[in-house]
């Protein structure tokens, strides 16, 4: 747990129904900083109609069960 602590990796973030979970971000670096979102993953299907109606799909894109 020191090495999380000391490498500054335990973030916050926000799910899309506006849960807050603390997490552990990515140790990797990229020119120094730290990369970081405050956005957590999206829910499994979350933005399905949003990408059929970007893509002009004739079905929805559809989760499985």
């Amino acid at each position: 747990m020191a090495a999380v602590q000391n490498l500054d990796m335990v973030m916050q973030v926000k799910t899309g129904k506006g849960f807050s979970l603390d997490i552990t971000s990515c140790p990797i670096r990229v020119n120094g900083q730290i990369l970081r979102s405050p956005l957590g993953a999206p829910l499994l299907g979350e933005h399905n109609a949003v990408i059929s109606k970007k893509y002009n799909l004739q079905e929805p894109v559809t989760t499985p069960q």
